[in-house]
């Protein structure tokens, strides 16, 4: 049996000389250092100071994790002095406490403590200090004057440490643990956990805590195995630190694991749907060979996730608090087996835990060898409170007699914890015997199991239960931190009503006495805790966060309008008394489409940005202003909100109905794009201008005009973001194509691009038979630049760019093919067509023709325009996240591939031209009110929707549209609000039509967007039934 600490170094690094103890990154590399290197650096730190330091001295550490921890630790053993472990955490007011109460003679320190330390020393004159920084520490790990052993001899029973511990109740107490506290848990430890020398652990928690200071520490240098230090807990430092060093073992916290389960889960989640039935029976599988065979088959079933997470990792260790059994079973179904212990820092730490071999999943494991445990005073159900004797029971606490006396009785340690042996010698833990609740009724609740039932609700990230008084009873009472993740994904606007509901269906589980009658919603790290996470209850429950419970009864505390962002918000959403606790949804009547578009709105008018996937956590009016004060990045947007007028507003009272808030939109309309608009203010046009647009003029036929947007367009002609006029007497079909084009602009934007464009009329000519036809084919090919001329002589902008010929028996059909420059060009190759006829009539023999044969399938569906085209060609497609998809259409990009899927066979057998939702409800919006043909919808609503998985499970969305007839010059283009909406868009007038084309392609991808995601979730008659359908009363 080793004497010390410093023994077992000085034996390991004989056994493994060359062999890498410590390393940690620096820069693109590592530093390494061999058990031999170690050996010799503690050996000239140890003798360096051996004659100003004494045996039993105290030393003390203040710094982050890093291989001088380990250095001095192991010096200061090698000395006979007592190493004080001080939490980095505390501040400067008890870290002089600890300094004084410890009678600590050094100090080692990092340089990041020096600072914080020059404060505390004006206090303590007799401190002397070692920066590990310093060239001063670096001589003294060099000197080689200073490579001999000491003849301290520490002995298994001196102090190895001084620990202090706040644990749970609050004040400090300092818990001496002794060589032979922890050399026995070497010695037993290791035999039921499965490490050897080949192993590679990651240290990841802090070493001024027992829990990593044993089962990382001193267990790498028992066995001689390595460390790998690793000071960040971010996911893509800690996976490159294991692969690097081909890691083995980590050791960790429950939410360490339960964030890397966290993010294992939401990789299966985005797997394709057909992968998912297999991926659960695979799981299934390796269960039922682990329980038959003890075979875990997970590493190679599950290769990808291993390699994600870094194969080389085979064993993790959790402990300092409980974990949750589900991630226990899932983690050890693919391949990732967990173990769980108990201990205390009074026994060094480890009293029991689990092996691979025999685990029992809920319970802490079996008790380390030579330790006894037994249920002190236990009730009807086996529980009472821990008491532990054997070789690791600390020797009690430092100046305090009396605790120690009250803690320690007869050689058995009293937790304090509560728990329960079952009848295979398994100890399950219930929680503190501080914290148990007795209710009037006599029945004792043990919060732990409480909160651990509640955890099962993937919305609830963690929940601190404890009991209240109230009218002289003790209740159960809750405060719960929402899991952001899950928020996002379900796409919840009222945290606060889906908690409520997560609560009540959880509660119906449990007798009623068991069951949490009022809950608080916190910020995430707004409950203290210990440094193994374990709740400071004590400080929860005289804090004034437990007095913010909410009831079933509660109502929302009003507070005064105080903020110039909730001055924006009144604005936008045209609602009065809007206050921080004002919910979007249930006061202010926001719908996820409304705040989403709110969202943008502040964006602009703040110069911030928002990421996408902020905004399923926004369900108050405070969550808005708190998260968009964090954004405000610099004086001119602090200026903005100082003085509102200076912004530039979102839509506004998209809600309201009447007069004023018409008057409202158009004025923040005509201000975003300097212009008047007039007509749409409501001036009359004038009854000579509509000569050749009407006859027989009576009057206007009112048709409502809607705005939406912006909409992002990335096109070959169309760039930039886009406000769009709808008229339209359909209700939700603005704001249905409004979160179309929110969701594409949150994505980055559409892109499009015009492909082709022509404009087609089809004469018909009759001969005597079909030779003649042929005849009369070639004759038009030898004469086709004289047609040609012919065709061109009517009209400045048209060309005929091609001529296709069509035999029918003794029939000819020529489809004479245009280009019109802007206009769409109905009437110019009219004027054209008749002139081509006139020239064929004069020029060689023929029966007779009629001008349109309908070949041309004007105003009419047509195969042969799906085809070939007529009128333009455009496109529009994106590629959408898949938070986007959750966070905006609330479902999934399976299931709107599946809904896509499943209207491909309905368009198959109608027999319908091309497949889409609802193209022509957008064209005859856009047509309306930019004065469009507006019978050309008909043969413009042609086209193909595809959509379509991509390999990372976003959502891939196209349409196409062959025969877009649209234009920007000409018809009913320049009338007065006609010629209003095309300059809203920048699109009135010669060189627009593209632009034009683009943007009415991105609008159609808009609402066949907006359609897909609500029939995939379920909501589409329910949006009908809530926007419109104006009902006979």
């Amino acid at each position: 049996m080793y004497r010390n600490i410093f023994d077992i170094l000085k034996n390991t690094s004989e056994i493994y000389p060359d062999k890498v103890f410590m390393q940690i990154k620096a820069g693109v590399g590592y530093n390494r250092h061999t058990f031999k290197e170690t050996y010799s650096m503690v050996l000239s730190l140890g003798n360096a100071l051996s004659t100003k330091i004494k045996k039993g001295d105290r030393i003390a550490i203040l710094s982050e994790n890093r291989p001088e921890w380990f250095v001095s630790y192991l010096a200061i053993s090698h000395l006979g002095a007592v190493a004080v472990p001080l939490d980095t955490n505390i501040d400067d007011k008890k870290l002089l406490e600890l300094l004084r109460d410890s009678g600590a003679k050094l100090i080692f320190l990092s340089k990041s403590f020096e600072k914080r330390l020059q404060g505390v020393k004006k206090s303590l004159k007799t401190l002397n200090c070692i920066i590990f920084d310093a060239p001063e520490y670096t001589k003294l790990l060099k000197n080689k004057n200073n490579q001999r052993v000491l003849d301290r001899k520490p002995k298994t029973e001196d102090l190895a440490s001084l620990i202090y511990t706040s644990g749970t109740t609050g004040k400090p107490k300092g818990v001496m643990l002794t060589n032979r506290n922890f050399i026995y848990q070497l010695e037993v430890g290791g035999k039921r956990v499965d490490i050897n020398s080949n192993d590679v652990f990651v240290l990841v928690l802090p070493l001024y805590h027992i829990f990593a200071f044993t089962t990382v520490f001193l267990f790498s240098m028992y066995i001689g195995a390595s460390v790998v230090f690793v000071n960040s807990l971010k996911k893509n430092d800690l996976v490159m630190a294991i692969k690097e060093t081909n890691a083995t073992v980590l050791v960790g916290v429950p939410l360490l694991f339960e964030a890397i389960y966290g993010g294992i889960i939401k990789r299966l989640d985005e797997q394709p749907s057909w992968k998912k039935p297999i991926i659960n029976a695979l799981k299934t599988a390796n269960r039922t060979s682990i329980a038959l065979f003890g075979s875990n088959a997970g590493k190679r079933i599950f290769s990808e996730i291993h390699e994600a997470i870094g194969k080389s990792i085979r064993l993790m260790i959790s402990g300092g608090a409980p974990i949750k059994k589900e991630i226990l079973i899932g983690m050890n179904s693919l391949g990732l087996p967990i173990i769980e212990g108990y201990g205390l820092t009074e026994t060094a730490p480890v009293v029991s835990i689990n092996s691979l071999q025999a685990m029992k999943f809920g319970s802490v494991g079996k008790p380390l060898d030579g330790v006894e445990v037994k249920i002190i005073e236990p009730n009807h159900e086996g529980i009472g409170e821990i008491a532990v004797k054997g070789p690791i029971v600390m020797e009690g606490y430092y100046k305090n007699d009396e605790l120690t006396r009250k803690s320690i009785k007869d050689g058995w340690f009293y937790t304090k914890d509560l728990g329960t042996i079952d009848r295979d010698g398994y100890l399950y833990i219930k929680g503190r015997k501080d914290d148990v609740i007795i209710l009037p009724s006599g029945k004792n609740i043990y919060p732990e199991e409480i909160e651990q039932h509640y955890s099962g609700s993937s919305l609830i990230k963690e929940i601190c239960v404890f009991g209240k008084k109230e009218n002289n009873n003790q209740t159960l009472h809750a405060l719960i931190v929402p899991s952001k993740g899950e928020v996002k994904s379900r796409a919840i606007g009222d945290i606060e009503k889906a908690i409520r509901q997560e609560i009540e269906e959880y509660s119906s589980k449990l007798p009623a006495y068991k069951r949490i009658m009022s809950f608080g919603i916190v910020e995430e790290n707004s409950l203290p805790k210990t440094s193994t996470m374990k709740f400071k209850k004590f400080e929860i429950k005289n804090s004034t966060i437990s007095k913010k419970l909410i009831t079933k009864n509660d109502k929302a505390t009003k507070m005064s309008k105080n903020d110039a962002i909730i001055e924006i918000l009144e604005k936008v959403s045209g609602k009065k008394e809007v206050d921080m606790e004002s919910h979007l949804e249930l006061d202010l009547h926001l719908d996820s489409l409304a705040v989403a578009e709110i969202i943008s709105n502040i964006e602009d008018q703040l110069n911030i940005k928002i990421e996408y996937d902020i905004n399923a956590r926004l369900s108050k009016v405070r969550d808005l202003v708190e998260f968009v004060n964090k954004h405000l990045k610099n004086e001119n947007t602090i200026e903005k909100l100082q003085y509102p007028e200076m912004q530039d507003q979102g839509i506004p009272l998209r809600a309201d109905f009447d007069e004023d808030a018409r008057e409202e939109r158009l004025r923040w309309l005509s201000g975003k794009t300097n212009l008047d608009l007039e007509h749409m203010k409501g001036k009359g046009t004038d009854a000579e201008k509509l000569k050749g647009n009407i006859e027989h003029y009576i009057g206007m036929s009112q048709i409502p005009t809607g705005i939406a947007g912006p909409i992002k367009v990335n096109g070959q002609s169309a760039k930039g973001e886009f406000y769009v006029p709808f008229a339209t007497t359909e209700g939700a079909l603005v704001a249905s194509v409004n979160r179309g084009m929110n969701v594409i602009t949150k994505s980055g934007g559409a892109n499009t691009g015009v492909l082709a464009e022509q404009m087609t009329k089809a004469p018909i000519f009759t001969f005597k038979n079909s030779e003649d036809v042929i005849k009369f084919h070639e004759w038009v090919d030898k004469n086709h630049h004289k047609i040609k001329e012919a065709a061109e002589s009517t009209t400045k902008h048209g060309k005929m760019v091609n001529i296709d010929k069509y035999l029918i028996g003794r029939r000819s059909i020529l489809r004479l093919c245009f280009t019109c420059g802007d206009a769409m060009g109905a009437n110019m190759i009219t004027m054209a067509t008749q002139e081509v006829c006139n020239f064929i009539k004069s020029n060689y023999e023929i029966e007779d023709y009629v001008l349109q044969s309908n070949l041309e399938g004007e105003k009419k569906v047509s195969s042969l325009n799906f085809l070939s085209g007529r009128g333009k060609k455009v496109y529009a497609d994106i590629t959408i996240p898949r938070n986007i998809v959750k966070n905006f259409l609330h479902t999934t990009p399976e299931r709107i591939a599946t809904v896509a899927k499943n209207s491909y066979y309905g368009s198959i057998l109608s027999g319908m031209v091309g497949t889409n939702a609802h193209i022509a409800n957008i064209l005859t919006a856009i047509f309306i009110p930019t004065g469009q043909d507006v019978a050309h919808v008909h043969d413009s609503s042609i086209g193909i929707t595809t959509v379509d998985l991509t390999d990372d499970g976003n959502l891939y969305f196209s349409v196409n549209l062959p025969s877009l007839a649209v234009g920007t010059v000409g018809g009913g283009t320049g009338l007065g609000t006609q010629k209003e909406c095309l300059e809203i868009m920048e699109c009135y007038g010669t060189g627009k039509s593209r632009k034009f084309a683009e943007i009415i392609a991105s609008c159609v991808l808009a609402g066949e967007i907006s359609l897909a995601g609500s029939q995939a979730a379920g909501d589409f008659a329910f949006i009908h039934n809530k926007f419109g359908r104006n009902r006979p009363k």
